[in-house]
């Protein structure tokens, strides 16, 4: 977990995977007036039932309310260990909108073509992504070897943009092992 802190003198926490890319700088698109700043990926894989997936980073405010949301999540987790809700943050949030209100909890959800994941592609992806997360992948193996695709695509992708070739599309060569 990184710390950091802001002009504003808010501390926030900005959270991240070990399967993330980052193609740009994601941090301009984190609002401190949010206590949560996340990307919601949905998976349409039928083993994840339609199942909502976080993108891989997101931002969270060190303050009462944050904190107050957590432990509510980490309470449910533990009085009911078999329910959905506590597979992702995202699914959390979404299904308890009233509850993260109750606390204050304010969450803005990012737009899944800047923080994008190999569950929901996006033909733009690299003219619009900030990050891409290695989700949706059954095994360590298959994310590695999509994510040396992946790095191998931005690469000619910077290059075409360097020699003004900006409008030929790069296609997405990936994901090949991961399900998309």
């Amino acid at each position: 977990m990184t710390i950091y802190s802001l002009r504003l003198h808010v501390t926030f926490a900005l959270l991240q995977d070990t399967d993330v890319l980052w193609l740009r700088n994601p941090l301009e698109n984190f609002n401190p007036v949010y206590e949560l700043s996340i990307s919601c990926n949905f998976s349409s894989d039928v083993q994840r039932a339609h199942s909502m997936q976080e993108g891989g980073i997101f931002f969270m405010k060190a303050n009462d309310e944050a904190l107050e949301f957590m432990k509510h999540w980490r309470l449910n987790k533990f009085l009911y260990p078999s329910s959905n809700v506590e597979e992702s943050l995202c699914a959390t949030v979404s299904k308890n909108q009233d509850i993260a209100e109750s606390y204050g909890f304010f969450v803005n959800e990012m737009d899944t073509n800047h923080f994008g994941g190999f569950c929901q592609l996006n033909n733009d992806m690299f003219e619009t992504a900030y990050t891409i997360h290695a989700n949706c992948c059954e095994d360590l193996r298959s994310k590695v070897h999509d994510m040396k695709i992946v790095l191998q695509d931005w690469i000619r992708f910077r290059n075409g943009v360097q020699k003004d070739n900006a409008t030929e599309k790069v296609a997405l060569r990936w994901p090949q092992k991961c399900i998309g």
